[in-house]
Parts: C-alpha cells; structure tokens; sequence
C-alpha cells in the first residue's frame, strides 16, 4: 500500500473535488468543512476496509526451513 500512496492521494483529492468542490486552500469549495472530514476520516476508513477485505484473499505458503536449521536438526 505504501507504493501506492501517490495513486490514493491523487483519487482521494479527485473525489473531494467532484463531490465538494474543493479545488486548493485558496478556493477550498462551499463545504470546506466537509471535504476536510472525507479527507481526514472517511476515505481512510474506506481504504482500510478495502485492505482488510483483500487480506482475506492473500495466502502465503510457508517458507522452506532455512539450511542452518536443518544442519541444527541432525
């Protein structure tokens, strides 16, 4: 997810600008107050969900033993 941060921010700042009407600090929109909670809370919120609902389709095999603890073994 860290890789990605620059493809969130960019959707994240397209959304708040479609719904809000936020375009910069300078021209914060009619509901300034609004797109700093959709930025702040609910698009975190909203990608933390979307991450944790991948998680459930991640499986990792187990790694190979590594060769000092099988020499440890014998």
């Amino acid at each position: 997810m860290n890789r990605l941060n620059g493809l969130f921010t960019a959707f994240a700042f397209f959304l708040v600008n479609k719904l809000y009407g936020y375009v910069s600090g300078d021209v914060p929109g009619p509901h300034p107050d609004a797109a700093s909670r959709f930025l702040m809370a609910i698009f975190p919120l909203a990608m933390m969900v979307i991450s944790f609902a991948f998680s459930f389709f991640i499986d990792f095999k187990p790694a190979p033993a590594a060769p000092a603890a099988e020499a440890a073994k014998e």
